[in-house]
């Protein structure tokens, strides 16, 4: 079976085409026969079966300079890594820049370098795919989230994706989109997985480590060891722990500020009546939960490919 999947992002999105098969274990199967009627039935995941990959082949557009002059890397025996060049980098002309009446042209420069850029995107993906001839396309579904401030620019890529992918004629092509919940669920054995249990978790399925990785990336040597000392450190238990210290921490913030609230209220009484003044408290600004959470970033271009794969492995299990 050959899955090619999509993880979308703005900045450089991320695609693997796996060829393998899953087979699911017989006490499974039959533990999913035994199931009464109404009762919901326990996703599958990989672990409830045996997964063969052939070949891994990654694709990702580079978001750095030096990152174009990587071109196809030989990861190992199985697994292959190829960086596109950026896309559209400069500002396309515009016939109405000099027009006075038009106030906003950075705006229309803008919204037509976006356009070209999401266009070349496309059409390199809609090549791809019509040189893999892939039997499933799956596409990482939309995260609706009120704070990503990307999600309008996220979903007009995602609409031209689609479009060209659909272009692509070939029999029996299964083209659907996939819940981000489903596939981490499915691959990692957890619906809300953090970034480095994912990252870990494609590096196993690539048979390769985050060192090997990244360097294929060309990132500094710090920030590989930072992440891999972050990777190391973050076990099941300390995530756990890492869990209730943020809880802790934003309980604590929220007393703070009901504190600095009553004390503020109180002050304010205070000077009302006798006429002095007070300088304003200031309350918890929650940077140490910020700091905390930091540790778990990953570089864009590592996360989106980890992603990818993590998402095509789910397709194959799924569709076994």
């Amino acid at each position: 079976m050959i899955v090619l999947s999509l993880d979308l992002s703005v900045s450089s999105p991320g695609v693997a085409v796996i060829r393998g098969t899953w087979k699911q274990h017989e006490d499974q199967e039959q533990n999913n026969k035994k199931k009464r009627k109404g009762t919901k039935r326990r996703k599958k995941t990989v672990s409830d079966g045996d997964l063969k990959i052939e070949s891994i082949d990654v694709y990702v557009f580079a978001s750095r300079r030096r990152e174009e002059s990587i071109g196809t890397v030989r990861i190992n025996d199985m697994c292959q890594l190829t960086v596109w060049p950026r896309t559209v980098t400069g500002t396309p002309s515009m016939t109405m820049s000099e027009d006075k009446e038009w106030p906003k042209a950075s705006l229309v420069r803008g919204l037509r370098h976006d356009i070209a850029r999401y266009n070349a995107i496309a059409n390199r993906i809609q090549e791809l795919v019509e040189a893999t001839g892939p039997e499933v396309v799956i596409i990482e579904d939309y995260a609706y989230s009120a704070d990503n401030a990307h999600s309008d620019k996220l979903r007009e890529l995602g609409g031209l994706v689609k479009r060209a992918v659909l272009r692509v004629e070939k029999e029996k092509m299964l083209v659907a989109p996939m819940a981000i919940s489903m596939w981490k669920k499915v691959a990692t054995g957890s619906g809300n997985a953090t970034k480095l249990k994912s990252l870990v978790t494609a590096c196993k399925f690539m048979n390769t480590s985050i060192d090997t990785l990244m360097s294929a990336l060309r990132f500094d040597e710090r920030v590989i060891a930072r992440l891999s000392t972050c990777v190391t450190s973050c076990t099941t238990t300390t995530l756990a722990e890492h869990r209730s210290k943020l809880k802790r921490q934003r309980i604590e913030k929220r007393k703070q500020e009901a504190a600095s609230f009553e004390e503020m209220f109180a002050r304010a009484a205070a000077r009302n009546g006798s006429g002095s003044s007070s300088s304003g408290t200031t309350s918890g600004d929650g940077c140490t939960v910020r700091a905390v959470a930091a540790r778990d970033a990953v570089p864009t271009p590592v996360q989106d490919i980890a992603d990818a794969v993590c998402l095509a492995v789910a397709a194959i299990v799924q569709t076994s």
